[in-house]
C-alpha cells in the first residue's frame, strides 16, 4: 500500500436532536465529533486544490448530521461516512466518533461515544 496522510478533525461540535428519548428529541443538544481520515500521500504542489480540504470535509460532515433525525449514533455515523465516501474519492480509510455529552441513564456516566471505521471498497 502506498504512504497515507492521516488528517484529523478533533472535536467538532454540532447541535442536533439525535436520540432516543423525547426529551432528546425535542430539547437537543450539542455532539462532538471526531474524524481522521487518509488520504495517498502525492505531490501536492502546496495546492488545496490537490487534497482533501478538511473544511469541505466539516462542511459535509454537518450537512449530513443536520439533513435527518436519527435514533442511534451508530446509524448516524454509517450515514455521516457513507456521505463522505460518495463526496471524496481520495478518502481511503476513514474513522468518525460521535460523542453524546448529555445522556440520560440511570448510573453516573458523563457521556456515551460510538465509533466506526470504514476503508473504501
Amino acid at each position: 500500500m502506498d504512504d497515507l496522510i492521516k488528517v484529523e478533525i478533533k472535536d467538532l461540535e454540532i447541535f442536533g436532536y439525535h436520540g432516543v428519548l423525547d426529551s432528546e428529541k425535542e430539547n437537543g443538544q450539542t455532539f462532538k465529533i471526531c474524524l481522521n481520515y487518509w488520504i495517498a500521500e502525492k505531490d501536492f504542489a502546496d495546492n488545496v486544490e490537490n487534497t482533501i480540504d478538511y473544511a469541505r470535509v466539516t462542511k459535509v460532515i454537518e450537512k449530513t448530521f443536520k439533513a435527518k433525525r436519527y435514533n442511534l449514533l451508530e446509524t448516524l455515523a454509517q450515514a455521516i461516512l457513507k456521505t463522505l465516501f460518495a463526496k471524496f474519492d481520495g478518502i481511503v480509510k476513514a474513522k468518525i466518533k460521535l460523542k453524546k455529552p448529555q445522556v440520560e441513564l440511570s448510573s453516573n456516566v458523563d457521556s456515551v461515544s460510538v465509533s466506526l471505521s470504514k476503508s473504501s471498497s
